[in-house]
């Protein structure tokens, strides 16, 4: 038969009459439906929408970038095009996760559609049907689409690439081949690494025409596709340089990335930093290294470089481990295992009948996929894809190896198993057993390599599942829930770090604080360097007056993170409560100095209240303005976070309540100045911004009833008591501005309120004397 272009391919399928068309779109339409069904499935399962890590980070980008920030802050960490991909959804929809997963699932299915053309051209149409029902079947394809990740849109672009590569690939049009730059460029701005992509392009184009065209041509096709991919590069490169005047061509984790997978105690599948630091790592912890390397905070390259050298350090002193490690990186790349990196496949496995029911996993497609590679190349076709995919393993391996990381190859070696299976049975039905007995021992490699499992690699357990289930009522707000997981959790052999902590945090918000203190406490006696423990423990202490205790922690807390700025802060207010302004002052701007004022913005707040009590109250002003300057409602989030565990601290997701206090503060410093218009404005802001903040009505009403304007003082105060109904003294302020309306009925009442608050409250039984009798 003759051999059609892909075009004609999709033109004969889709043609008028075509029982193949029906078919294949019936597969899709199926597709989409599974895909759907597991949505609608798993919406009710806690770690679907406890947003953690990435997904945290990319909803938290693309809600910025939809809000009007579209240029950004600074120079990108992450590479940007999912973020804004999502961002753009955000913006026509809302910030509606449902419709983009929805999204996300209908390219999968459209990624299904490209699978057949693609394996229908290369390989005949057994090979495409088994290749597009196994990658539409694919269970973890399915649950990586539903995820707020890269990974869930990445193979349907990187599918039409290919798609365009063997569309009419017997000639070397231009524009063809400058799209296909474009698509390079696109993925690049999905994962970096897809720039090795340019390379094997090249190579393609070089090996697949050098005869026909010639060399100028090809030089020719080339720079069209760099130029291609540049053009879509370029902006962000530039942007980056404008933003963060620094040169980094799409994203800056490169380095990060290369060095928790190249070190001395690299696992080789997880993305930990080595020492104390462990997979809770924060960007500080990279950070701080490189500043002291540099004497000064270093720029986003430098950062990356710096990594990379280190990386590169332990190949050039170990390079036999080094080689070993990347061994087994390559080997855990072929393990059946979905390695887990944001969330754990199996989990989400365990509570889907869909995913559960499918008999389909890297177990099957790795070998298959494997011996139809063997296959393909000796027919000669898919040659290109061949190479990509080795190649593709390799470059991951040189970083480290997760379930996502794979994602890319994924329908690929569907495509190869659908050409394994379609070969062996055109082997069997030409009855060239021979043949089938050479493959076969081969074939037995592949299955062992792919369903070993020489390093012990466990995905997950009941325990491990059971401590993230906890978190996400934790961030839910559901506290007994996560104190009765925590509880089981800890009540199962083995210790997983954090159960203790986030304990902890879970009786903390139960208002339990002598409970969350022993369970912080028994979190440090198990991870004696956990920063987390020790600052919680000294915000207790705090809260509980004793402030002696409260320095020793963030003493001991500082000693493990000096560049974090949680222990200042605490050593501030310990030193504040005790009186020791001086002291106060001295420690929280140390910690502005060694943390950075970015990171340190709550700490700046503190300290302007010292400034403000010590009475500098111009100092003060312009610290608090200087804060508010920098807290953009829709700013590009980072890896910054403030303070992950002392709620009490969070400025990220708690903006606006951050944003009151500190107007709330600006009220007083007015006030104290006897600046009465500005006072009044600084509060009406505060419960503008912060509506359920009390005090802020409270204040609002106290400045009224001194300007002797009764009854928008008793609006104030009615406000501020719906809010904070136990506080006597708003009570009592609030049956004074009652007694100067008149209204000696309420206010009498208000009185009565206020001292069965506090029986003792003299001021206010002296006031229920004075009002006129009944």
């Amino acid at each position: 038969m003759r051999s059609l272009s892909l075009r004609g391919l999709v033109t004969r399928i889709f043609s008028p009459g075509s029982r193949e068309g029906w078919i294949v779109f019936l597969l899709v339409i199926t597709s989409l439906a599974i895909r759907l069904g597991y949505l609608q499935e798993i919406k009710n399962f806690p770690l679907f929408s406890n947003l953690k890590l990435d997904e945290e980070f990319h909803d938290q980008w693309a809600q910025s970038i939809a809000s009007g920030n579209v240029v950004g802050d600074e120079v990108y960490f992450r590479a940007p095009f999912y973020a804004y991909f999502l961002g753009a959804i955000f913006r026509i929809s809302g910030h509606n996760l449902f419709l983009a997963r929805i999204i996300q699932h209908i390219l999968g299915s459209f990624g299904v559609l490209l699978v057949f053309f693609v394996s229908r051209k290369l390989f005949g149409k057994s090979a495409a049907w088994i290749a597009s029902v196994l990658y539409a079947l694919y269970p973890f394809v399915i649950y990586i689409e539903d995820q707020l990740l890269l990974e869930s849109i990445v193979n349907v672009i990187l599918l039409v690439l290919i798609f365009i590569i063997y569309r009419g690939d017997d000639k070397l049009a231009l524009p063809r081949w400058f799209f296909i730059g474009v698509l390079v460029g696109i993925l690049s701005l999905i994962r970096p690494t897809f720039l090795t992509l340019l390379v094997l392009l090249i190579g393609y184009v070089f090996f697949r025409y050098r005869r026909p065209v010639g060399a100028k041509k090809i030089i020719l096709v080339s720079s069209v596709v760099i130029s291609g991919t540049a053009i879509m590069i370029a902006p962000v490169t530039i942007r980056n340089y404008i933003v963060g005047n620094d040169a980094v061509l799409i994203a800056s984790q490169g380095g990060v990335n290369f060095y928790m997978g190249n070190n001395p105690d690299a696992s080789g599948y997880l993305s930990a930093m080595p020492g104390t630091a462990g997979v809770r790592w924060e960007y500080g912890d990279f950070v701080e290294p490189v500043r002291k390397a540099l004497g000064g905070e270093p720029k986003p390259s430098e950062l990356s470089e710096y990594w990379y050298g280190q990386g590169l350090r332990f190949f050039r002193e170990h390079p036999v481990n080094f080689l070993a490690l990347f061994v087994k990186k390559n080997y855990m790349f072929w393990s059946r295992f979905e390695i887990p990196n944001n969330q754990n496949f199996y989990s989400f496995e365990d509570h889907s009948e869909i995913l559960r029911d499918i008999p389909i996993g890297f177990w099957l497609v790795g070998p298959l996929g494997l011996l139809g590679m063997v296959f393909a190349w000796k027919l000669r076709r898919g040659r290109f894809l061949v190479v990509y995919v080795l190649v593709y393993s390799v470059v991951v391996a040189l970083f480290f190896v997760c379930d996502r990381f794979r994602m890319p190859v994924l329908p690929f070696l569907c495509i190869f198993s659908g050409v394994s299976v379609d070969s062996v049975i055109i082997l069997l039905k030409r009855r060239r057993f021979h043949k089938i007995g050479l493959y076969l021992p081969l074939f037995i490699v592949f299955v062992w390599l792919t369903n070993s499992n020489l390093t012990n690699f466990e995905p997950g357990n009941r325990k491990t599942e059971l401590f993230y289930l906890a978190n996400a009522s934790l961030e839910s707000g559901q506290y007994h829930d996560a104190i009765a997981k925590y509880r089981e959790c800890s009540s199962m052999p083995g210790i997983v770090q954090d159960v203790s902590l986030n304990w902890g945090v879970a009786l903390w918000n139960d208002g339990r604080t002598e409970e969350a203190l022993r369970k912080f406490h028994e979190e440090l006696d198990n991870f004696p360097s956990s920063y987390n423990s020790l600052t919680n423990i000294a915000r207790l202490y705090l809260i509980l007056g004793q402030n002696d205790s409260a320095l020793t922690y963030a003493a001991r807390a500082i000693a493990v993170k000096s560049y974090a700025p949680t222990a200042y802060i605490d050593m501030g207010l310990a030193y504040s409560n005790s009186g020791k302004l001086a002291a106060a002052e001295s420690v929280l701007v140390l910690g502005k100095t060694r943390c950075g004022e970015d990171a340190y913005l709550y700490g700046t707040s503190v300290l302007a209240g010292v400034h403000q009590v010590e009475g500098n109250t111009g100092i003060a002003e312009a610290e608090y303005r200087g804060v508010l300057q920098k807290l953009k409602p829709n700013a590009q989030p980072s890896y910054l976070p403030e303070f992950q565990f002392s709620r009490d601290y969070t400025i990220e997701g708690n903006l606006q309540d951050f944003k009151a206090r500190i107007y709330f503060s600006l009220g007083h410093l007015f006030l104290g100045e006897n600046n009465i218009d500005s006072a009044l404005a600084y509060f009406t802001l505060t419960k503008d911004e912060a509506p359920g903040f009390a005090d802020a009505w409270f204040a609002l009403g106290s400045t009224w009833l001194d300007l002797h304007r009764a009854a928008d003082a008793c609006a104030a105060f009615g406000k501020g008591l719906e809010r904070q109904p136990g506080n006597r003294d708003a009570w009592f302020q609030y049956g004074v501005a009652l007694r100067e309306t008149g209204n000696f009925r309420e206010a009498r009442s208000a009185f009565t309120t206020a001292l069965s608050i506090d029986s003792a409250f003299q001021e206010a039984r002296e006031a229920l004397r004075s009002l006129p009798a009944k």
